[in-house]
């Protein structure tokens, strides 16, 4: 599998052990020229991100490389939950912004600075928190039930909400501001998130199925591998007349996520960056 590229695919629980995954050159001899294809260099770009086999923001979750080789593998933004690298030799690969929830940290063998940006297992100080963000929630419901009169609006920015996972499913949650949070792989599915707020949030691999995100914003937010089936993402009419279009300007995600979603615009229309819409 030498040079190969896997940008965005779903490979969750695939076995890799042995695989050999490391750079490649390849020449192409055409009656009119000839052309490289170098793909696995293990020098990096401008960015300092390697040229070798590229994982980036890849669906991996339990996958097993085990004895594999690895060199200048880019796994950059890849969902890596519960990966096992025993006896993998990795030299100079990336995990800028990866998932590395439930892995053994010492298999990598990079150093904790190669690591900052990534996201890692649920802080004790987050799941401590679970009980205030819960009853928060429940308080927003109210004050949705009671058009304002009890409870209160909720404000989640910033907040770690996966060690909610299955509690939000479903919820009426209207108007939720949810800046910057931390929702990798939690559901949200079946929930009312009408004009709610997730603008930088991290929502890879979260589950907005059935959902309606009418008039929500999602600007700058991480969407890889996202589910949107029969997500309602069209325009939200509001009492006084005025309306709300979803947003989702510069946000990290490819047309294919939305193809079953419920739309009245495309989704370059909303935002998405063009370069990402495939």
């Amino acid at each position: 599998m030498r040079g190969a590229s896997f940008k965005g695919a779903k490979l969750a629980y695939a076995t890799l052990d042995r695989a050999d995954l490391r750079a490649a050159m390849m020449m192409y001899i055409r009656p009119d020229r000839t052309s490289i294809l170098n793909r696995g260099s293990l020098t990096s770009d401008g960015n300092g991100i390697p040229g070798g086999v590229d994982f980036s923001n890849c669906s991996m979750k339990c996958v097993s490389f085990g004895n594999a080789r690895l060199n200048g593998v880019n796994f950059s933004g890849a969902v890596l939950s519960g990966a096992t690298f025993t006896g993998a030799k990795l030299v100079n690969a990336s995990f800028r912004g990866a998932v590395l929830t439930g892995v053994n940290l010492k298999d990598l063998g990079v150093s904790a600075d190669a690591l900052n940006d990534c996201v890692l297992d649920i802080s004790a100080t987050a799941m401590a928190k679970a009980g205030e963000l819960r009853a928060r929630l429940d308080a927003h419901r109210e004050w949705i039930a009671s058009s304002g009169k009890q409870g209160a609006s909720a404000v989640l920015d910033g907040e770690d909400l996966r060690p909610l996972q299955e509690d939000i499913a479903g919820k009426s949650l209207i108007g939720l501001s949810a800046r910057n949070v931390v929702a990798i792989g939690v559901n949200f599915s079946g929930c009312q998130l009408q004009g709610a707020k997730f603008d930088g949030a991290d929502l890879r691999d979260a589950n907005f199925s059935d959902a309606d995100l009418s008039g929500a914003s999602l600007k700058s937010a991480k969407l890889a591998q996202a589910q949107f089936d029969k997500t309602n993402l069209r325009t939200l009419h509001l009492l006084n007349g005025d309306t709300v279009a979803p947003d989702l300007t510069e946000a990290e995600a490819i047309e294919q996520q939305f193809q079953r979603a419920h739309l009245d615009k495309h989704v370059s229309a909303l935002g998405l960056p063009i370069a990402m819409v495939v």
